[in-house]
């Protein structure tokens, strides 16, 4: 018979969150319910997630805010989740997966990125060409930087192309995802149309949308080399096909 969520019970409910966290299983009201011995209505009256729960168990000290550790953890998170999302997509990939092959605890994950999403966001604001927006500063040569750009993305399209698709598909969760990185990190698309804007004003959008073309056909029809590739994207953009 579920037990009512007094004080005692949450305890309890807590107590059980945390043995499921250390143990490195999956955060879930079902294990959680499960080790507490109640019904999983029980635990989801009080909270609606693993995000949640997780939360409660930092709040509560029960999960320690560990030191800061070695400064590869973070990167090697990064790495590990680059790894499933190309091997599984985003739907097949969860936070214990990326702990396990990064070789950390999944409470590591949780302290450094707070939940899934905040993952992803920090892959793609770190390991896509959007963190070039970040760095470029308006200086240095056009086409260098064109280049550089277009290295980037061929490379992003290669490695992560389903991640994309889902974004441009009807997947709410990867729909979500990319409008919130569009609001909190400088964008892609503005870079690329400033860069463009360089060589030939662009008022319609055209010349815009003819280099995403030659970059998109390039980068869905080749698995040459990624920097011959982007050389001729850049090279067929600006100065036309010659024999």
């Amino acid at each position: 018979m579920p037990i009512p969520v007094t004080h005692r019970s949450l305890d309890v409910l807590l107590d059980a969150a945390a043995t499921v966290a250390r143990s490195g299983a999956p955060l879930t009201v079902a294990a959680v319910a499960a080790a507490a011995g109640v019904a999983r209505g029980t635990v989801y009256r009080r909270w609606a997630d693993r995000d949640a729960i997780m939360a409660a168990l930092i709040a509560t000290g029960r999960i320690a805010v560990e030191p800061p550790a070695e400064p590869d953890v973070r990167e090697r998170l990064l790495d590990a989740l680059g790894v499933l999302l190309r091997r599984k997509g985003l739907a097949g990939t969860t936070l214990e997966e990326v702990a396990r092959e990064a070789g950390v605890g999944t409470v590591t994950v949780y302290r450094r990125f707070g939940d899934r999403r905040g993952l992803l966001r920090a892959f793609l604001a770190e390991r896509t060409p959007r963190r070039l927006a970040v760095e470029f500063d308006g200086t240095g040569d056009p086409e260098a930087n064109l280049l550089r750009l277009t290295c980037e993305s061929l490379a992003s399209l290669r490695d992560y192309g389903g991640l994309f698709q889902a974004a441009a598909s009807a997947d709410p969760e990867a729909v979500a995802l990319f409008a919130e990185v569009r609001e909190s990190s400088p964008s892609v698309r503005d870079l690329t149309a400033r860069l463009i804007e360089s060589f030939l004003p662009d008022p319609t959008g055209r010349t815009f949308q003819a280099y995403y073309g030659i970059l998109l056909a390039v980068g869905a029809g080749s698995s040459g080399p990624i920097e011959e590739d982007a050389r001729f994207v850049v090279s067929t953009f600006l100065h036309g096909v010659s024999r």
